[in-house]
């Protein structure tokens, strides 16, 4: 995904158990990539993908338990426990660092104002 014609990311899951999620980033087009820091998944046994970037720098990571959440690209991670159990969410998308969807499987909406850590249906 690039954000601009030069600012991209490839987000991944590298297959060990429990799993890690890994972004690469380029600043050059995609000439060069370079990971940021890896985050294991706490939730063993889960083929959960769920990730959204609403900015170059500001992008969050579900692991079908916890929220993660980084404001650098992905230099650290902050870990956010919500109030709502995020298993089987089978799309996540934010607009901003606050605003924020979590569609379940059911079909159940779920929308945050805060950055992930309130979640109300609808």
């Amino acid at each position: 995904m690039f954000f601009n014609q030069q600012d991209g990311v490839l987000p991944t899951w590298v297959d060990t158990n429990p799993g890690t999620f890994l972004v690469f980033c380029t600043s050059d087009g995609g000439n060069t990539w370079k990971p940021t820091t890896a985050i294991t998944r706490d939730v063993q046994g889960v083929e959960s993908q769920n990730w959204s970037f609403p900015s170059s720098t500001n992008w969050f990571v579900t692991d079908d338990k916890r929220l993660f959440v980084t404001n650098n690209s992905g230099q650290t991670w902050n870990i956010i426990t919500p109030n709502i159990s995020l298993q089987n969410v089978s799309e996540l998308e934010f607009t901003s660092s606050t605003n924020g969807w979590a569609l379940m499987k059911k079909g159940v909406l779920y929308h945050t104002t805060d950055g992930g850590h309130i979640w109300t249906k609808g």
